[in-house]
């Protein structure tokens, strides 16, 4: 009894073990909030509201260190919680908790390629892509995960300025229109 004990026991561990990976913290802070700008006013922090009319989704990649060809983690990863610009983490708070990295180290340690991107869930248009990859060394399993924010101004090669996200403001949108119409108009006269 004690013997098959021990041995559900060990593969338990063994399961638990095989699944644990390298952690970031997905979750971002007030000091890194995500900004949205174009609206007609300051840039200022994004509301759900916001996130919600832009069908907003915000996910991390995965590659090799120094890779550019990377691989999407998990698709609609981030919505903003209940503080302005803030990602909700994996347990839909705004506190900063683990997320893994598939193949990678429970011991944390591992070096990965690491970028942010947002886009529309229903066009699939890309809202921010300049965001260049970078390396992060990830953290253990058990945590603390590596943080992967830095402030609007910060320069530590390693982590990530946080998103601005640009939207037409609505008189650009409205001159487009014009234009659309008058060429409209324009080749429907000259086709009589």
């Amino acid at each position: 009894m004690k013997k098959q004990l021990f041995v559900m026991a060990f593969v338990a561990m063994a399961t638990v073990a095989s699944y644990a990976q390298g952690t970031i913290a997905f979750g971002n802070s007030v000091g890194t909030a995500i900004k949205i700008a174009g609206t007609g006013t300051a840039t200022h922090n994004m509301t759900a509201a916001e996130q919600a009319q832009l069908n907003l989704v915000i996910g991390v990649y995965y590659g090799p260190a120094g890779s550019q060809t990377l691989t999407q983690v998990a698709p609609g990863t981030g919505v903003i919680g209940t503080t302005a610009g803030v990602i909700a983490s994996i347990l839909g708070n705004n506190v900063k908790d683990l997320y893994s990295i598939p193949g990678t180290s429970a011991d944390g340690g591992t070096v990965m390629s690491l970028q942010i991107r947002a886009w529309n869930s229903q066009t699939g248009a890309d809202y921010e892509i300049n965001l260049r990859p970078i390396d992060v060394t990830l953290g253990p399993a058990a945590g603390p995960a590596q943080v992967i924010w830095q402030g609007a101004t910060g320069t530590n090669p390693n982590r990530f300025i946080p998103l601005i996200i640009t939207v037409p403001e609505p008189s650009t949108i409205a001159l487009g229109v014009l234009g659309l119409g008058s060429l409209l108009l324009f080749r429907r006269r000259q086709a009589k």
